[in-house]
């Protein structure tokens, strides 16, 4: 039995209407999770300046997780770019860079005695690039 183009594109869409979860929503497939997906992302679109024992920081992650630089980022001003405070954390540069053209600063510091994985990107300048203080740092 030959069936027509619309009739196979209706029975498609009954099929995929048919394909509910528990709670009454259509199952959706995606090859890419969204970040809200992902448990414990965050994503990193400008520095300010904080006050710490430390120095002056433009951004200090005193939680666990997966971390995203969405914008290159400017240190410049600032005693440390990135204070991480926190085990288990991942700074995923998003191909973008860190950078301090005044070369004073220290672009990412680390101050725990855990993991700390920064990659896909480009840390420019400062005074130091990665200060991991008692850290297991992976610069892949």
């Amino acid at each position: 039995m030959k069936l027509g183009a619309g009739l196979k594109l209706l029975l498609l869409s009954i099929f995929l209407l048919g394909m509910t979860s528990q709670a009454g929503s259509i199952t959706r497939v995606r090859t890419t999770p969204s970040c809200a997906e992902i448990p414990n992302r965050h994503m990193i679109d400008h520095l300010g300046s904080i006050s710490t024992s430390y120095g002056t920081a433009g951004l200090v992650i005193d939680e666990p997780g997966h971390y995203v630089v969405l914008d290159t980022l400017d240190v410049t001003n600032l005693e440390i770019g990135i204070l991480i405070l926190a085990d288990h954390v991942t700074l995923d540069l998003n191909r973008q860079a860190l950078s301090d053209a005044s070369r004073t600063s220290t672009l990412i510091r680390s101050i725990v005695d855990g993991e700390l994985t920064v990659r896909n990107g480009r840390l420019i300048g400062g005074k130091r690039a990665v200060d991991a203080l008692g850290s297991t740092a992976s610069i892949p």
